[in-house]
């Protein structure tokens, strides 16, 4: 009987522009930010690297307020950019963000289709709900977060049945009788329910994933519950150790419970690195990021994010936020104040301005700075410890950073014997362990 193959680290790599104020520095390329050349340069170092897969994020709506000093967020349409980087990459995952609010599934279960055929296997649906946006939709107010779940479900049921609306072997390609598919193998899905009425079957065979690797990153009740059901990998946050462990073992448990493998789901936490060839650079690099944040926005910012009804732009700014706030948080029922208070008891004893800092550089997610070996001990130590499966990193800074990371932290990685050599197959699927 053979060895249990040990547990590897699996990255991704989340595709945007530099963090923060970097932009601003002389050689950031911020003006190739939006070319094809650069994605594919980055795109290339990562699948040189061995990555599982790219991650390209989305947003349906544009803060113009934002612009001026952050710079243009970086949201090319991720279908588009992800069918261009196909023809430039031969095996890394290409795992895209679409909406289940604001997309209609026939339409999507083609575009993913699609893109698993021209990549040979490698896409991934990050399955969002979103939770802005309506008003470049025509301008109705968004459901109720449990109203948009139960559409994505039906949604992603939908989509799934659309991919399996051809069997396997529907292809026929019998020249001599005439024969391209065998019809019999080709069944509509008839799907009648509360949000959609689709009769398929969808136009395009069976893709080589047979369906995208299906990726979600919802962190509520309803997010993880519909991750344990239909993801294959969570794309987590947590900015603290303890908080991630938590995530972890509540997600494999969620997947043992609805009768799956829990290896089968995979855990991927968002990490934000500052890295530079020395510690004093990364900390220099680090300093320059936070010099260049404008509190005041960071803390509106913050105040949205963790619950608008906190106050947090009346408080002392350089004093620990008041126990007395987060217990009167704690005392309301609705979810928007217990996350939010839940959040700052983590944080409990730092100030405004310490937290709106840390948020506006990693928003909720864990953040490193240090040389690449220090980031990947950091990395390994969050893997051993059962907080992640691994990550989807973003780098600070072109394009010293990028190759810090797909060069120093992947070899170290490496040497620790914790990250794979060469990929394992033709297929995200394949990369990710879940074939």
């Amino acid at each position: 009987m053979a060895a249990e193959r040990p547990r590897q680290i699996h990255l991704a790599m989340s595709v945007g522009r530099p963090a923060g104020q970097l932009w601003r520095r002389k050689d950031s390329r911020i003006e190739e930010a939006f070319s094809l050349a650069l994605l594919s340069e980055v795109a290339r170092a990562a699948e040189d690297a061995k990555f599982d897969a790219l991650f390209r994020a989305d947003n349906m709506r544009l803060d113009p307020s934002r612009v001026r000093a952050s710079g243009p967020p970086h949201y090319l349409e991720p279908m588009v950019v992800l069918s261009a980087l196909t023809a430039r990459t031969e095996h890394i995952g290409l795992i895209g963000t679409a909406s289940t609010t604001f997309n209609a599934p026939y339409t999507l279960a083609r575009q993913f289709a699609t893109l698993d055929h021209i990549s040979g296997g490698r896409a991934g649906w990050n399955m969002v709900t979103s939770t802005v946006g309506e008003e470049n939709y025509g301008d109705q107010p968004l459901s109720s977060k449990a109203a948009r779940y139960a559409r994505a479900r039906e949604f992603v049921d939908v989509a799934i049945g659309l991919w399996e609306s051809w069997e396997p072997d529907a292809l026929v390609f019998d020249r001599e009788a005439g024969v391209f598919a065998d019809e019999a193998r080709i069944r509509p899905i008839r799907h009648r329910g509360e949000h959609f009425s689709v009769d398929g079957p969808l136009n395009i065979h069976r893709s080589p994933q047979g369906r995208p690797v299906l990726v979600q990153a919802g962190r509520s009740e309803e997010g993880r519950d519909f991750a344990a059901t239909y993801a294959d990998v969570v794309f987590a946050a947590a900015d603290n150790v303890s908080s991630a462990q938590a995530f972890y073992a509540d997600m494999k448990d969620r997947a043992r419970r609805k009768g799956r493998d829990p290896e089968s789901l995979k855990i991927l936490l968002g990490t934000h690195v500052v890295l530079g060839a020395t510690e004093a650079e990364a900390l220099a690099l680090e300093r320059e990021w936070v010099d260049g944040i404008d509190v005041g926005k960071a803390i509106a910012y913050l105040q949205t994010v963790v619950s608008p009804h906190l106050r947090l732009a009346e408080l002392p700014l350089d004093e620990p936020i008041p126990v007395t706030l987060v217990e009167e948080a704690e005392a309301l029922r609705e979810e928007q104040y217990q996350r939010g208070a839940a959040w700052l008891r983590t944080h409990q004893g730092q100030t405004v301005r310490q937290l709106a800092i840390k948020h506006r550089q990693n928003s909720l997610h864990l953040g490193f700075t240090g040389t690449p070996e220090q980031v990947a001990a950091e990395l390994a130590e969050l893997f051993q410890e059962r907080a992640a499966d691994g990550f989807v990193l973003s780098h600070s800074h072109l394009p010293e950073g990028l190759e810090l990371l797909t060069q120093g932290v992947v070899q170290a990685l490496r040497r620790a014997g914790l990250f794979r050599h060469d990929y394992d197959g033709p297929t995200l699927k394949h990369h990710l362990g879940i074939v």
